[in-house]
């Protein structure tokens, strides 16, 4: 089970739980216009439908660069760079 409750809004550190990342990132996002943000009461509020487009945005990204090679060398079992005596 969750224990993230669906929420129409969510504070900043509710956000980075809901997103699995740190306060630092959710203001990051924020501050690059990734993320939008609004203040209600004095505190920094983030929408939740506003995190599903981000994630939605981010997959679709991540969906279009498929066909490139990824920045590190992988190959099954580990060991990058280490010599493969199958070769």
């Amino acid at each position: 089970m969750c224990d993230i409750e669906p929420r129409l809004m969510h504070d900043v550190r509710g956000a980075a739980r809901a997103m699995s990342i740190s306060r630092a990132s959710i203001f990051a996002l924020i501050a690059r216009g990734e993320l939008r943000s609004t203040v209600v009461a004095g505190r920094r509020l983030i929408a939740h439908s506003d995190l599903i487009d981000l994630v939605r945005r981010k997959q679709e990204k991540s969906d279009g660069a498929e066909g490139a090679q990824p920045s590190t060398p992988y190959r099954e079992g580990g060991n990058v760079g280490a010599p493969n005596p199958a070769a």
